[in-house]
């Protein structure tokens, strides 16, 4: 009789161990999202950036904005935002502009950190390699599309 009160109590535990749920936080996908219009021409913005480092990261998510602000908009947050090219295929018709902005430091005039930011590291357990963090922009969306007008992309 203790024997199988011993074993029925040892399968309850082995159970209740095994019901665990995975995290929500390795399955959510962060958007890009909207903290707030700042009326001077730039919005600030909650963006998820990935690197191996804490630099690569913040690199990743200066990009990350730069790319949302222009081909996806913001539609998350306290505004939204219409990106600013409209025209259908932007991104394969001026493919090599858009590459030489990305590779050399040319979007990093168009976007800040946040003063008082405090980067808010970000737990992945999805396989990914190297730190995530969700890092508060400062997106100079005015300039930025001040520069793709003078460049003839917007028209």
């Amino acid at each position: 009789m203790k024997k199988i009160i011993f074993g029925g109590i040892l399968l309850l535990c082995i159970g209740f161990t095994s019901c665990r749920t995975a995290s929500i936080s390795s399955y959510y996908q962060y958007e890009t999202e909207c903290l707030g219009d700042q009326l001077d021409g730039s919005i600030l913005l909650r963006v998820k950036g990935q690197g191996i480092s804490r630099n690569a990261a913040i690199n990743a998510a200066e990009k990350q904005a730069v790319n949302d602000i222009m081909f996806s908009g913001v539609k998350r947050g306290q505004c939204t935002f219409v990106p600013l090219l409209k025209e259908v295929n932007a991104r394969e018709k001026y493919r090599t502009y858009f590459e030489s902005l990305f590779s050399g430091n040319d979007y990093d005039k168009y976007v800040r950190i946040a003063p008082r930011n405090k980067l808010k590291k970000v737990a992945m357990k999805d396989g990914t390699v190297g730190t995530t963090y969700l890092i508060v922009l400062k997106v100079f969306r005015t300039e930025l599309e001040q520069k793709l007008i003078s460049d003839n992309i917007i028209k």
